[in-house]
């Protein structure tokens, strides 16, 4: 993702949160890695009932990282931290 500034704000903008995770020579965020596992299974299957889970981790190695910097309209976007996530299915026939 590009980033756009000023050659004179330069300083002021190496001061802000997540300047760290940009590349001002370039003109662009940092480049990323961030992997994430999904997985699930049938848990129970009945003749009136089925039961269904999945789980989900995102950004495994918890890395920061930012989608864009300083966008004139909404800031600038984080991405998020290590995140887990569940769900159950129930289908009821």
């Amino acid at each position: 993702m590009p980033i756009e500034f000023d050659p004179d704000q330069l300083d002021s903008l190496k001061q802000m949160p997540g300047a760290h995770l940009l590349n001002f020579a370039r003109g662009r965020v940092a480049p990323r890695f961030i992997a994430g596992i999904s997985m699930g299974m049938d848990v129970l299957e009945r003749k009136h009932v089925g039961v269904k889970a999945q789980f989900d981790l995102e950004n495994i190695a918890n890395a920061a990282f930012v989608y864009n910097f300083g966008n004139p309209f909404s800031g600038t976007h984080f991405g998020n931290p290590r995140l887990f996530a569940g769900r159950l299915h129930f289908n009821f026939k």
